[in-house]
C-alpha cells in the first residue's frame, strides 16, 4: 500500500513539473515571437475576443475579382481591429499595394511608423512607393532607415543602389555596393549595377570587369550583355561588340516570345491568390502568438484552401497540433516515469536471487 501511494505521489509531481516545463518554453517562445508588438498592445489583445473575418468562412473565390474584393475586406478587418498593431498595418498596406491602391498602402506603411518608428518593414514599403512615384530623395531616406534597422537585409540594399543610380548619385551608389555589400554573398544585380556606375564614370576597365563577372554568373543577363557591348564599343573593340550586340538581340527576342506565353497563361486570380494567402499566412502567424489559437486555425486554413503548398500557414498549423499535445505527451511522459518507478520498486521488494549452481548459466 505505502509502494502504490509512494508511486502516484511521484506521478503527480512529475506530472506537474513536466507541464509546469512544457509551459514555460511555449510562454518563453511566445515573448520572443512578439519583439515588435507594442506591450500594452499586446496586453489588450491577448484578453480580447478576435472575430475573424466573415470571407474567412465563405467559398472560395473562383474570380481575380472575386480575390480583390477579398483583399479588400480582409485589409479593411485588419485596420479595424488591429489599428495600433504594426504588424498587421504592414499586411494591411501589402494588400492595399498589390490592389494597386499605392496612396492607401503608403498611408498605412506611415502610420505604423509612426506606432514604432523602428520598424524596417514599414520603412521599406514606403521607399518602394516612393521610388515608383520617382520621388528618389525621399525613397532614399526611406531605404536608408530601412538598413538601419534592418542592417542585413539585401534586398533594400540593392534596390537602394538602384535608386541611388537613377537619382545620379553615382560615387554614392558605388560607395554602398563596394563598402556597405556583404563581401560572402555574390549578387548578378550588384555587379550589373556597378558596371553601370562606373560606364557612368567613364572607368571602362573597371565596367567591363563588372559586366564579365555578372556575366559569369548569368551568361544570358540582357542588361550586362548591354553594358558590355556598350564598353566594347568604346574602347574600339567593334567587331566584340558587335558579336555581344548580335547575342543580345537574339536574346531579347527570345524574352519577347517568352513573355508573350506568360501573358497568355498568367492567371490573374492565381496570382491575387498567393498574395492573399501569404498575407494570410501572416496574420495566423501573429494570432497564434498572441493565443488566438483557434482564430489563428482558421485563418490558415483560409490560406492553405487559396494556396495549398503556402508554407507560414502549414507550419502555423503544425505548431498548433504540437501545442495541443504538448500537455498530453507530458501526461504520457511523467506516466512511463511512474511505471518504470513502480517496476523498480516492486523488482526491489521480490524474492532474493538463488544462489548459482553447476547447472545454471553465468
Amino acid at each position: 500500500m505505502t509502494s502504490r501511494t509512494h508511486v502516484l505521489t511521484w506521478l503527480v509531481v512529475i506530472a506537474g513539473v513536466g507541464l509546469g516545463a512544457i509551459s514555460f518554453i511555449l510562454i518563453k517562445r511566445q515573448v520572443l515571437f512578439k519583439e515588435h508588438i507594442q506591450q500594452e498592445t499586446a496586453q489588450s489583445r491577448s484578453g480580447a475576443t478576435i472575430i475573424v473575418p466573415e470571407v474567412v468562412n465563405k467559398p472560395i473565390p473562383e474570380t481575380g475579382q472575386q480575390v480583390a474584393a477579398e483583399m479588400d475586406a480582409v485589409a479593411q478587418w485588419l485596420e479595424i481591429t488591429f489599428p495600433q498593431c504594426v504588424e498587421m498595418l504592414e499586411l494591411s498596406a501589402r494588400l492595399r499595394f498589390h490592389r494597386g491602391e499605392l496612396d492607401k498602402a503608403e498611408q498605412l506603411w506611415c502610420r505604423a511608423i509612426s506606432i514604432d518608428p523602428t520598424y524596417p518593414f514599414a520603412h521599406h514599403g514606403v521607399a518602394i512607393v516612393r521610388a515608383l512615384h520617382g520621388d528618389y530623395e525621399a525613397a532614399i531616406s526611406e531605404y536608408r532607415e530601412t538598413l538601419r534597422f534592418s542592417p542585413r537585409a539585401l534586398e533594400p540594399l540593392l534596390e537602394l543602389g538602384d535608386v541611388l543610380i537613377k537619382a545620379g548619385k553615382i560615387d554614392d551608389a558605388i560607395d554602398l555596393l563596394e563598402n556597405d555589400f556583404p563581401s560572402t554573398v555574390e549578387s548578378l544585380w550588384r555587379y550589373t549595377m556597378l558596371g553601370e556606375c562606373y560606364l557612368h564614370k567613364g572607368d571602362l576597365a573597371k565596367a567591363r570587369l563588372m559586366y564579365e563577372l555578372a556575366l559569369s554568373r548569368s551568361p544570358n543577363d540582357t542588361s550586362a550583355l548591354y553594358g558590355l557591348s556598350l564598353v566594347l564599343a568604346r574602347l574600339g573593340r567593334q567587331a566584340e561588340a558587335d558579336k555581344v550586340a548580335e547575342q543580345l538581340k537574339q536574346l531579347r527576342e527570345s524574352e519577347r516570345q517568352k513573355q508573350r506565353q506568360e501573358r497568355r497563361r498568367f492567371d490573374e486570380r492565381t496570382d491575387l491568390a498567393g498574395k492573399l494567402a501569404e498575407v494570410y499566412g501572416g496574420v495566423a502567424r501573429f494570432l497564434l502568438a498572441v493565443d488566438a489559437i483557434e482564430q489563428s486555425r482558421a485563418i490558415a486554413h483560409r490560406a492553405i484552401q487559396l494556396q495549398p503548398d503556402q508554407p507560414v500557414a502549414r507550419q502555423v498549423l503544425a505548431e498548433i497540433r504540437l501545442k495541443e499535445l504538448a500537455p498530453v505527451a507530458a501526461v504520457a511522459h511523467s506516466v512511463s516515469q511512474g511505471e518504470g518507478d513502480h517496476q523498480r520498486d516492486t523488482q526491489s521488494q521480490g524474492q532474493p536471487p538463488q544462489k548459482s549452481s553447476s547447472n545454471t548459466r553465468p
